[in-house]
């Protein structure tokens, strides 16, 4: 009890000093996130989300460890939770295939597939 009562009073005295600790880490966090980013050849945009990151994300993993933690220590199993599977969905018909040139036999047509194209990144190892 003695610890939490420290660590509230401590918090309410160095507010400025945390929120600047915190701002620090999560610029630190920015910069490592762009130079992997930079590294992979990848846009930064999705790098926008990094300080919600630290709110939702965060909270959510405690909350599967509290869980996970809780499950544990009471010995009990914890399901899969699978879904129900009923059956209903329909499944769309059989592509229609191309017409094969004249004289072609229409068993042997085959449909031009094109790939991707590639991005060319570069490796580091």
């Amino acid at each position: 009890m003695r610890s939490v009562q420290a660590t509230t009073a401590a918090v309410a005295r160095d507010k400025g000093r945390i929120v600047g600790l915190w701002l620090a880490f999560l610029v630190l966090q920015l910069v490592m996130g762009l130079y992997a980013f930079r590294l992979d050849g990848e846009r930064p945009g999705p790098l926008w989300s990094l300080p919600f990151q630290q709110f939702v994300y965060r909270q959510l993993m405690y909350l599967v460890v509290i869980q996970s933690v809780f499950t544990a220590v009471s010995g009990s199993r914890l399901r899969w939770q699978r879904m129900e599977r009923y059956g209903s969905l329909q499944a769309p018909g059989p592509a229609p295939s191309p017409v094969p040139a004249s004289g072609a036999d229409p068993a042997r047509a085959q449909v031009p597939v094109t790939a991707p194209a590639r991005r060319e990144t570069t490796q580091w190892y």
